[in-house]
């Protein structure tokens, strides 16, 4: 697999990944805020994630980085 780290870009109101997606990655959030959503509701805002958080595949294993 490819363990770098890697700058990825995304557009407003884009989905980074969606509800059933195979995860394997973690994201550091450095510039901007992103949300997680729940669809049932209409994609409602329920997680605030901004500078400095990190998110994805962390949040299914349940893990934390030290």
């Amino acid at each position: 697999g490819n363990s770098e780290i890697q700058a990825q870009y995304f557009d407003q109101d884009s989905y980074i990944y969606k509800e059933g997606d195979e995860i394997s990655d973690i994201y550091f959030l450095n510039e901007g805020y992103a949300h997680q959503v729940i669809p049932l509701y209409d994609n409602q805002r329920y997680v605030e994630i901004t500078k400095g958080d990190h998110f994805g595949i962390i949040d299914i294993l349940g893990c934390q980085i030290f």
